[in-house]
């Protein structure tokens, strides 16, 4: 593509220079200039100190909130994970052939799953979502509110972070998913933080129908071992679609 390009420095000088050659060669070509940043060249978010507050219940983990839903879900659910650390807990944890892993489509989950349940009216469908993914394709719930007659069962797991990046906080503490849901017309919603209300929501959702979203309020961090998918997409796509006919 003719970028001009270089690895990202780990030296913050040497960074620095790096930085004014890249803004001297924009502005005098009018092209980009890109850095490739090798794994570990940048260390991890480190979330500001807040002041201290009284202690509030301590919040699942994803890996804990998976682990809920999939144990009470109807075993025929067709599951889609969104992309990140979400798709590998699920596959780590719980791989099925009826569990879909959308890699590297962040924000595109729920659509698929979407186009799953208006296709599959004999099965339940539920997508594994993720608030930072929520929040970049934020239109797709207005898809799913004007099909809300489909049983699709949105589950938001919410940490406040893009965690498969870094941790960088995402903008969701302020954003109000349930209104957003009700007022696109989704069926039903649910704002829960603990494992009991988890479940009963998710059994709630199967049992009644049409589109719903459920909202998981949930703490960041994972397993720092965490492997990457087994499965490359073309297989995980192939062994799904199978799962669908049976």
């Amino acid at each position: 593509m003719d970028i001009r390009n270089e690895l990202l420095p780990d030296d913050p000088e040497v960074f620095a220079e790096r930085l004014d050659e890249a803004a001297a060669h924009m502005a005098a070509t009018g092209l980009p200039f890109a850095f490739i940043v090798p794994k570990g060249a940048i260390a991890p978010y480190s979330k500001p100190a807040v002041p201290a507050a009284e202690p509030a219940p301590p919040l699942m983990r994803r890996a804990e909130a998976i682990g809920e839903v999939v144990r009470v879900m109807d075993p025929r659910t067709l599951l889609v994970a969104t992309t990140g650390k979400t798709a590998r807990e699920l596959e780590c944890d719980w791989d099925r052939p009826e569990n879909l892993y959308v890699v590297g489509s962040m924000g595109c989950a729920s659509s698929v799953a979407l186009g799953v349940a208006m296709h599959t009216d004999d099965r339940p469908v539920a997508v594994l979502d993720g608030d930072g993914a929520a929040l970049m394709r934020l239109e797709a719930l207005t898809t799913i509110g004007r099909e809300a007659g489909t049983d699709l069962c949105h589950i938001l797991l919410d940490n406040e972070s893009y965690e498969s990046t870094g941790g960088q906080p995402t903008a969701s503490a302020g954003v109000d998913f349930c209104a957003v849901a009700t007022a696109v017309g989704y069926r039903a919603v649910s704002d829960v933080s603990d494992a009991r209300s988890l479940r009963e929501a998710v059994l709630r959702a199967q049992r009644d129908g049409g589109a719903q979203l459920i909202r998981v309020r949930i703490a960041a961090g994972s397993d720092p071992n965490l492997g990457r998918p087994a499965l490359r997409p073309p297989q995980s796509a192939a062994r799904f679609m199978e799962a669908i006919t049976q």
